[in-house]
């Protein structure tokens, strides 16, 4: 404040002062803050959308006359809307800021109203500027404004009836912005079941979306249906929007898809073989599949052998309806005739056509086979099986008997299999068919005839000439069992050799059709090489009499297995089936840890024990067990050390090995360290949580912050008991290794202070601190103290004075002692006035670094 103020204040007329004796010197200059802010009157905002922000900014100055006149300040909202608004120092703290003469800061002012309507709230300045008696208050004020979707037209529209393959009249969806700011509109699409049966025929003049509409403006979509099936159509026009109320805008679209279809049943209309000369009738039942009526107006056939019986001349058919026509069939000639019957329909654009089948027939006679060779057959196989067939191809009838074998020896038979004869055929294409069975019972060829007996005149024994040579084969396959023994899951397959063969003495070849593996284990199993030998499908292998091949077959476990024979081999072949069991027994590792987890009990930081843990690793499998790595890993691995000396080790079945873990961590946490111990083997990697909690030793350093106040250069300032280091450790004493300063330490000594010190549970060492400056200005020093073994301090407390040219009594948080230079005349008198007030305003400096 000015000196005037000041001895007004102190109760003291100025008058008294003599400014004759003053004229050596210049009056002194009093510090001050001067706050400025820019604009200092209302903020008012434009309409801001719902949910939107918008910003205004003002400057604050601090227009002081001193290099220490800094400024204080800090900012905040109030009022009934203070939550729709919000207030931001560029460059400072939550807190505020503090500005030196001439600096300024912008504190940005943001709007984000959640509601329409009007907002209003007060934008506070708090300040240390002694010109001010209150708070610097700002009106805010803003209006939240949204945007409005509103349909002009009907919510929902039905095109009535349409046919399909047309197009309905356009109907219009028209909107209105009726909001206070722009409507986007983002997407205007068709939706829904049907939605591809309806179109956009006529955009608005706003083109496609997006586009905006401003306050008042209208869009309008012209919409059509065209359906593409039958019945009831519907789909949904959807507006999307940045209507907050309304994002989504539907309107519910319909139609009816109309159609005519003539069908004919049956399709093809087909008709019987007819004899040349005869004629056939077929009903055909003319149906109205579509759903509307339709009128027939013509039918008409392809050929002039096809004729319409009656046809009227027009034919209403109503929708789900049908009506019977006869079409006659009269072949003039043989041969199938591929025709068409054309109806014309009023109410179908082109013309229906259904396809027409018959054929016309003349009789004969026919024998599909004059003579069977049945070539080889096994003499121990099933009867080889040919059909003939003996057709009355001709005009007439005609009576067959049951057939007789002549000569043959025993190795042929032949019957009726419908045992209908004997019987009559009759004409056109009637017909019998005979089995003849070769059946030898010895190697070698034998020979017959199948004879059929008939009232053909001429021709009343038909006979049907039969040959075939008997054979036989064998089969051999060894070994009769495999069995692999016990097999390491991870090892390699192992093989075996199972041989086939068709022995010596054999008087026919052996088909061998196939190798394939059975049963539930046979996926462990597979046929390398199948010697040629089928198995996947192809032509079977033909083994001559004294030859054989060799299948390689491999066992490739992947889980241990009891051993039991859960498969076989399969061999198949044309004279009988060999089935070979499989044995084999798959053995695998299994590695066990214990425990699953690994926590440590609360450990100080920088131990000098660190406590230890044990894992153990065992393997409870047949197959032997390799761990090759242990590693530690996650959040915080360095907290964690593993002794892997061992690594890589094998372990045989119930082996063990055991593994240190250590918790040394290097810093405090507030929460137990995590880790995780990866174990890595060739059977699975196992993840072993490892966890503890790191905590600094509790000890204190108080107070946190000395302040010397102000003084004269060359002048100390010492404060007794200024820091005290207290051990709050109900159990353990703490051995402070070092007390150091750091920064200004020249200014600034402590004492007290002999080296390493030993503090007993709840006692503390109090240290005394001088403030010697040897410089004007501000000197700042920490104090810092270090416990034994622990590389990272502990505690800290700031050390802080000010010197000036001339001399002054200390004004710390603390009692300081020490003289001031001797002075005399108004001189000193204008010097203590300024130290007083720079004392005041230390001490509130240090009640509020107290706080």
């Amino acid at each position: 404040m000015p000196l005037n103020s000041f001895f007004r204040a102190a109760g003291r007329a100025p008058a008294a002062l003599a400014v004759s004796s003053l004229a050596a010197v210049a009056a002194p200059s009093i510090a001050a803050a001067d706050l400025d802010v820019d604009p200092e009157d209302d903020i008012a905002f434009s309409d801001t959308a719902v949910n939107d922000s918008n910003d205004e900014s003002l400057v604050i100055t601090n227009d002081g006359n001193s290099s220490a006149a800094d400024l204080e300040i800090s900012v905040f909202t109030e009022g009934p809307d203070a939550d729709a608004f919000d207030v931001e120092l560029q460059g400072c703290s939550e807190s505020g800021c503090v500005l030196e003469p001439a600096d300024d800061v912008t504190a940005v002012v943001s709007f984000s109203p959640e509601e329409t309507g009007a907002h209003s709230a007060e934008l506070v300045i708090e300040h240390d500027d002694p010109d001010f008696e209150d708070d610097v208050v700002i009106a805010l004020s803003g209006r939240g404004a949204q945007p409005e979707i509103e349909l002009l037209s009907e919510d929902s529209m039905n095109f009535g009836d349409v046919r399909l393959g047309s197009s309905s009249d356009p109907a219009d969806v028209e909107i209105r912005n009726a909001g206070s700011i722009d409507l986007e509109i983002e997407s205007a699409t068709l939706g829904g079941d049907h939605a591809d049966d309806f179109a956009i025929s006529s955009l608005p003049s706003q083109g496609e979306p997006p586009f905006s509409l401003g306050d008042g403006e209208e869009a309008r979509w012209e919409l059509v249906c065209e359906p593409t099936q039958r019945g009831d159509r519907s789909a949904v026009f959807t507006i999307d929007s940045n209507d907050p109320d309304e994002p989504s805008l539907v309107v519910i679209l319909s139609c009816h898809g109309t159609e005519a279809e003539l069908v004919a049943d049956p399709t093809p209309i087909s008709f019987e073989p007819t004899r040349v000369g005869q004629t056939a009738t077929e009903a055909v039942e003319l149906k109205n599949e579509g759903n509307i009526d339709l009128t027939v107006t013509s039918l008409s056939p392809s050929d002039d052998e096809f004729e319409v019986i009656d046809a009227p001349d027009s034919l209403v058919i109503p929708a789900g309806d049908s009506e019977t026509i006869e079409i006659e069939f009269t072949p003039d000639e043989s041969g199938e005739i591929d025709g068409k019957l054309t109806a014309l329909v009023d109410e179908v654009d082109d013309p229906v056509e259904f396809a027409i089948e018959a054929e016309g027939i003349v009789g004969e006679f026919d024998l599909s086979d004059q003579s069977v060779d049945f070539g080889e057959v096994r003499v121990d196989q099933d009867p080889e099986v040919r059909t003939v067939t003996l057709t009355n191809t001709g005009a007439a009838e005609f009576e067959v008997q049951a057939p007789s074998i002549q000569d043959g020896g025993g190795a042929f038979s032949a019957f009726d299999p419908e045992d209908s004869l004997p019987r009559t055929l009759d004409p056109d294409g009637d017909s019998v068919d005979i089995e003849i069975h070769a059946h030898p019972t010895d190697v070698g060829s034998v020979s017959g005839a199948v004879v059929l007996e008939t009232d053909i005149e001429g021709s009343t024994s038909l006979s049907i000439d039969v040959t075939a040579n008997g054979i036989a084969p064998n089969l051999a396959v060894s070994p009769q069992t495999v069995d692999f023994g016990a097999h390491d899951v991870l090892a390699s397959p192992a093989y075996r050799t199972v041989t086939v063969e068709n022995p010596a003495g054999a008087s026919a070849d052996l088909e061998v059709e196939g190798a394939a593996l059975a049963g539930p284990g046979a996926d462990v199993y597979f046929i390398d090489d199948g010697g040629g030998i089928p198995t996947g499908g192809g032509d079977p292998l033909v083994l001559s009499p004294d030859e054989s091949t060799d299948l390689l077959i491999g066992y490739e476990p992947t889980v241990a297995s009891a051993g039991e024979p859960q498969a076989a081999l399969v061999i198949t072949t044309d004279l009988q089936d060999a089935e070979i069991p499989l044995f084999g027994r798959g053995i695998d590792r299994e590695i066990v840890v214990a425990p699953q987890s690994v926590s440590f009990p609360e450990t100080r930081r920088n131990p000098e024990a660190p406590p230890t843990k044990t894992v153990e690793i065992e393997n409870h499998g047949e197959a032997a067990l390799t761990l090759t790595a242990a590693v530690v890993g996650g959040p915080a691995p360095d907290a964690f050390q593993i002794d892997d000396q061992s690594l890589p080790a094998t372990l045989a079945n119930q082996q063990s090995l055991t593994l240190e873990i250590t918790f040394d961590p290097a810093v405090a946490s507030s929460a137990p360290l995590q880790a995780d111990l990866l174990l890595e083997s060739d059977d699975r990697a196992v993840l072993v949580p490892l966890s503890g909690l790191a905590v600094v030793p509790n000890l204190s350093l108080t107070p946190g912050r000395v302040d010397f106040g102000r003084t004269g250069v060359d002048v100390p300032v010492t404060l007794e008991g200024a820091v005290t280091i207290q051990n709050r450790d109900d159990e353990d004493t703490l051995v402070v290794e070092d007390v150091r300063l750091d920064g200004d330490d020249e200014a600034f000594e402590l004492s007290g202070w002999d080296g390493q010190a030993e503090i007993d549970p709840s006692e503390s060492l109090e240290l005394d601190a001088v403030f010697t400056a040897s410089d004007e200005g501000v000197s700042q020093a920490y104090v810092e103290v270090y416990l034994e073994g622990d590389p990272v301090r502990v505690a800290v407390s700031e050390l802080r004075g000010e010197a000036s040219a001339f001399r002054a009594r200390g004004g710390g948080c603390h009692a300081a002692t020490g003289a001031g230079a001797a002075g005399a005349g108004w001189l000193l008198l204008a010097a203590a006035v300024v130290a007083a007030w720079r004392r005041k305003t230390s001490t509130a400096a240090c009640r509020r670094a107290s706080a």
